[in-house]
């Protein structure tokens, strides 16, 4: 059986993002109402206010459902990314590994580009550019947010990489 080094479970907690849409939504739902009130007759206007509310609501809902769970033992790398619709899981064994590196990038630095990766890299974060970054003997390149640098960097130091 493996010895679990860390585990982590993430979700989407931008506080600005969150409540910039639910102002948008709730602003358009005014909107919505005001212009049934002013207008009866003017039904359009009232179901395009009410259309684009109801995809910002559907978007806030994506982004709130936005998960993120990480799992490293001493035989492996587990991470699964969840979103309403869809979810992405990987394994990657140690023996499969050639490099891994733990990244870790300034707070500020996810509003002015940082955090954008190139190439054929797989980013798999909802924490901007910290955690761990990893190549694998086939030459997959794998980025794995992380929330808790620290405790991310005490687990790996327990462990070699083999």
């Amino acid at each position: 059986m493996a010895n679990k080094l860390y585990k982590e479970k993430q979700r989407f907690n931008d506080k600005v993002a969150v409540v910039l849409l639910g102002t948008c939504i709730v602003g358009l739902l005014y909107a919505t109402v005001d212009s049934l009130m002013a207008d009866p007759a003017n039904y359009s206007r009232a179901g395009l206010f009410f259309a684009v509310a109801l995809a910002l609501g559907g978007w806030l809902y994506w982004l709130v459902k936005l998960q993120l769970r990480v799992k490293i033992s001493d035989k492996s790398i587990r991470f699964r990314m969840m979103t309403p619709f869809q979810s992405i899981s990987r394994k990657i064994k140690w023996k499969e590994v050639q490099d891994c590196t733990i990244v870790t990038t300034p707070t500020l630095a996810q509003w002015h580009g940082g955090n954008i990766s190139y190439g054929s890299e797989s980013s798999f974060s909802l924490s901007g550019r910290n955690g761990l970054s990893v190549t694998t003997k086939d030459g997959q390149k794998y980025f794995i947010g992380s929330r808790d640098v620290d405790g991310l960097q005490k687990a790996m130091q327990s462990f070699s990489v083999g």
